[in-house]
């Protein structure tokens, strides 16, 4: 128990340092996209304003629980850690993202549960996989290198991007498996560059990358969030 107390305190004060370090958007739009940045609406202004470490019996955990696509996941990926389980929302944006990490033995990412509500009733979910690599140069030290990913609950893959020292070098979209959202946006939205202010926590992660790690949890929210909000306000 005094290790979970401990693990909560360290992964809420890395993303709550996050938070007063931040300007701007979560995400950077791609100029090379041919989508009006006015089509994304609030998908620009995803800038985590307020973090919140729910208690069990938040009536917003408790919904959540109860949906069909959170036993999918269960089935799919893993255990998820209720007990870590955390609210980011804005200011600006409709969207509250309740954010649950995920025990997973079978793979190397660090795999965190997505929901998005703006009722805490009904919810938008899918799951975040990320995996740090060390940047490939001396240079590269204050980039990202890695991937993203996200998953529906079912397991499809829905969201490959794959960066090198900073830079999207592949990504892969399960189009004829997500209907209804917009890729045009999306893509616009995400952009082609990692926030500097997730950086750090991910830098720290790539010297012991191994999903528990708190400082790779952290990177993951900080990450998975905006481009969550992305998707969510990408959805037609």
């Amino acid at each position: 128990m005094k290790t979970k107390i401990v693990y909560k305190f360290v992964v809420s004060l890395i993303l709550l340092t996050l938070l007063f370090s931040t300007s701007g958007s979560v995400t950077q739009a791609s100029t090379t996209d041919t989508t009006s940045l006015d089509e994304c609406g609030c998908c620009l202004q995803t800038g985590a304003k307020q973090v919140v470490v729910l208690t069990q019996e938040d009536p917003y955990l408790i919904a959540l629980k109860l949906t069909a696509e959170v036993k999918s996941a269960e089935d799919n990926f893993g255990t998820l850690l209720w007990d870590q389980a955390y609210l980011q929302s804005t200011e600006v944006n409709p969207w509250q993202v309740i954010t649950v990490p995920i025990e997973n033995k079978h793979t190397k990412e660090t795999q965190l549960l997505f929901a998005g509500t703006q009722d805490g009733n009904t919810f938008r979910i899918l799951v975040f996989g990320l995996e740090v690599e060390k940047p490939t140069h001396e240079d590269a030290q204050q980039s990202f290198s890695g991937s993203l990913k996200f998953y529906e609950p079912t397991g499809n893959l829905i969201y490959l991007g794959v960066y090198q020292d900073g830079i999207l070098k592949e990504v892969v979209n399960q189009t004829d498996e997500v209907r209804g959202l917009d890729w045009g946006c999306f893509l616009s939205c995400i952009g082609k560059n990692i926030p500097t202010y997730c950086l750090t926590p991910c830098i720290i992660c790539a010297g012991a990358a191994v999903p528990a790690n708190p400082f790779c949890i952290a990177c993951a929210g900080c990450i998975g969030y905006g481009a969550f909000i992305c998707i969510v306000a990408c959805w037609r």
